[in-house]
């Protein structure tokens, strides 16, 4: 399994909007990325975040692949 990291704007617990903004640019990010990366065979979103399925949601529809979400508390 190829696994690609991405760089996102990365805040300790500073705050409510201050993570948000680290939760959507990582989906941001992992969008754009993943927009240049060749076709998978799947999509995995794996998250404690919310915004993480959102992105792979949206690369499922570009890229029309299986997407696999796993959600941990």
């Amino acid at each position: 399994m190829r696994v690609v990291r991405v760089k996102t704007y990365i805040t300790a617990n500073e705050g409510f909007l201050k993570r948000t903004l680290d939760y959507l640019s990582f989906m941001l990010m992992g969008f754009v990325i993943g927009l240049f990366e060749r076709r998978p065979d799947v999509v995995v979103a794996t998250s404690p975040q919310f915004f993480a399925a959102t992105g792979g949601w949206a690369l499922l529809i570009a890229k029309w692949r299986p997407f696999v979400f796993e959600l941990r508390d």
